[in-house]
């Protein structure tokens, strides 16, 4: 039985969460992530 337009926009949603968590650890790894408390600090600093 194929799925119902509901379960796939879920599913399709989920995949495009999941996307963007791999990206955000990617990130993470490569170095290109800063702590948020630096970057609060930062902003208040200008």
């Amino acid at each position: 039985m194929a799925p119902d337009i509901e379960s796939y926009e879920r599913m399709q949603e989920t995949i495009a969460l999941l996307r963007i968590l791999a990206h955000g650890q990617e990130q993470i790894e490569a170095g290109k992530a800063r702590d948020a408390a630096d970057v609060i600090a930062s902003l208040r600093a200008q």
